[in-house]
């Protein structure tokens, strides 16, 4: 699995009531496999995690606040992926995005298309191939 390119905007209410299975940020990341890279308060923010038909995100005002994540996602451990990816990339979540760092998972998708080969072809190099197609017996 990896992680989307894009998120949904998030939907920021003046008080946000959180489920009885809403879980910290450190929870989360036990839940999603990866070792929460961070200690203090910060690992404390309440993330409630809900299932729907498309990927929403509601958190509540401040840095601290509870975020309510609502995935298609059944599977507890990807939906709990997905999670940290949204509070990482979408809340910008410190704590979230060095938790996730060099995790396989959690790479972003490969775009659809050309692949890219990583270097530039020389002018001469560009010219050579354009010259062997043109050569080329039908």
């Amino acid at each position: 699995m990896s992680i989307p390119l894009f998120f949904p905007a998030v939907e920021y209410v003046p008080h946000l009531k959180v489920s009885a299975r809403a879980m910290t940020l450190r929870a989360l990341c036990e839940a999603a496999g990866v070792l929460c890279k961070a200690s203090g308060a910060w690992t404390d923010r309440v993330v409630d995690l809900a299932f729907a038909d498309d990927v929403k995100i509601v958190a509540g005002p401040g840095d601290w606040s509870a975020v309510r994540i609502c995935s298609p996602i059944i599977d507890r451990r990807l939906a709990a992926r997905l999670g940290l990816a949204v509070m990482a990339y979408s809340l910008h979540d410190l704590v979230a995005r060095q938790s996730i760092i060099g995790a396989p998972w959690a790479r972003i998708s490969a775009p659809r298309g050309r692949i890219a080969r990583g270097v530039a072809l020389s002018t001469a190099e560009r010219q050579r191939r354009f010259r062997a197609r043109r050569r080329k017996p039908n």
